[in-house]
């Protein structure tokens, strides 16, 4: 089965997705999940296992999001990053144990919940909405889309999974909602960068190494990937699990 998209406009424009639901038989690769990559041993990133997933009620992917729901988002990053990665973060609101981001304004902020708590999250934005700042030259994006940059590319950040739910295809099913909203929204190039030891994970979705050494101002040393979503040879050679979606949604 495929994600559901609700209340979206035409494939050419625009896209108000709301939610993204996944049926449960819906077969999706266990590749590990991205944030604490320290406790995912190598044998785990690089060999993927399929298998079917029971989602039960974390099986919805939430874009249009409330202020409660955002406000638990910035307590699972400040969780993640503050506490368990112990990475500096100069916007952490270390009495509201919160951290929130000058591009969650301008993004799509996802969210994935149980009991009213956030349990998974990633923020896309796109440099036609957004001043992506140090990200255009960082990953030298100019480069890849040439005159095409602002109305093409995105980028994904702060994809993280609650450290209890990491065994659970999370990461998955928020990376591929980024896909799905990108495809409607006529989105050519989404970059991202990770730690070395979770390209394996991106590769697998159909992500290609661009540079393959920096150093985030707040992250430290890592690697940056672009995925080209409408480049079907390529999510087809690497069997990505992105490509049965990109079909469906591009014969709708």
């Amino acid at each position: 089965m495929y994600p559901v998209l609700e209340e979206q406009s035409t494939r050419h424009n625009t896209c108000r997705i709301r939610n993204i639901s996944f049926d449960s038989e819906d077969n999706i690769e266990k590749c590990g999940s991205p944030a604490l990559t320290d406790e995912l041993t190598d044998s785990e990133q690089m060999k993927p296992q399929i298998g079917t997933v029971s989602v039960n009620n974390m099986s919805c992917v939430k874009l249009d999001l409330t202020t409660q729901e955002r406000n638990e988002i910035y307590k699972l990053r400040y969780s993640v990053y503050v506490k368990d990665l112990k990475y500096h973060q100069p916007c952490a609101d270390h009495k509201s144990k919160m951290l929130k981001d000058s591009l969650d304004s301008t993004g799509n902020l996802f969210g994935i919940f149980k009991n009213n708590e956030a349990i998974g999250t990633v923020l896309t934005n796109y440099a036609k909405h957004s001043n992506l700042g140090y990200y255009s030259e960082l990953y030298k994006m100019k480069e890849l889309a040439y005159g095409t940059y602002y109305n093409d590319s995105s980028i994904s950040t702060k994809l993280m999974v609650r450290k209890d739910f990491r065994s659970k295809n999370l990461a998955f099913r928020l990376a591929l909602a980024t896909f799905i909203k990108g495809l409607n929204d006529n989105i050519q190039f989404n970059f991202i960068d990770c730690t070395h030891k979770m390209v394996p994970f991106y590769l697998r979705l159909g992500y290609k190494v661009y540079r393959e050494s920096i150093r985030h101002p707040y992250f430290g040393h890592g690697a940056v990937l672009v995925l080209e979503l409408r480049n079907i040879a390529h999510l087809e050679e690497c069997n990505s699990p992105f490509a049965k979606h990109y079909r469906r949604i591009m014969h709708e």
